[in-house]
């Protein structure tokens, strides 16, 4: 984790610290000789290693407060992570919870459009033989669309509720959305 590794930075910051150090200097230089008036070269390689060595005697109370603040950047980040589960698990439960309650209320349509039929029925039977009247059959007609439409959008939120359910659980695919698809268009 960054902040962890941001923290233990800043808690080492008082502690000595030990550099090394490598340079390497070539140089060429084209000298004229003075009797002569010939040109040669000359040459200079130098090499130079060295250890520096830094003690933090003190430094104002920076690197404490750093400690501090890193401290506090650490707790911040395990605290949103922390969040970030709970939400996601909260999220899992509203989608779980919703597909639970969209097929129970498909189920339950579904049997209530089984009724509103047979009640549609039997009013245009009671209206054939003069029982009924016409609108006694017009309300039954109006009852068994109106089911029929809320059982279409119930199978339509359930359809919704499980794409979100497998969104959540990291489960939705392209697959799934075509099967999906596939279903809306039947």
């Amino acid at each position: 984790m960054i902040a962890k590794g941001e923290s233990n930075k800043a808690k080492y910051g008082h502690l000595p610290t030990l550099d090394l150090t490598a340079q390497m200097v070539e140089t060429e230089q084209q000298i004229f000789d003075g009797n002569s008036g010939r040109p040669f070269d000359l040459g200079v390689d130098s090499t130079t290693i060295g250890l520096v060595m830094n003690i933090p005697i003190f430094s104002g109370g920076g690197t404490q407060s750093q400690v501090r603040q890193q401290a506090a950047l650490l707790e911040k980040a395990m605290n949103n992570v922390e969040l970030a589960g709970r939400n996601a698990t909260q999220a899992a439960k509203s989608a779980f919870l919703g597909v639970q309650t969209s097929l129970a209320q498909v189920k339950a349509l579904e049997t209530a459009l089984a009724s509103s039929e047979l009640a549609l029925q039997s009013n245009k039977t009671a209206y054939e033989v003069g029982i009924r009247i016409n609108v006694d059959v017009l309300n039954a007609q109006q009852q068994f669309n109106a089911t029929q439409r809320d059982l279409s959008k119930a199978k339509y939120a359930s359809l919704i509720n499980m794409l979100e359910l497998q969104a959540v659980a990291g489960q939705l695919n392209a697959e799934t959305v075509q099967q999906i698809n596939q279903l809306l268009v039947q």
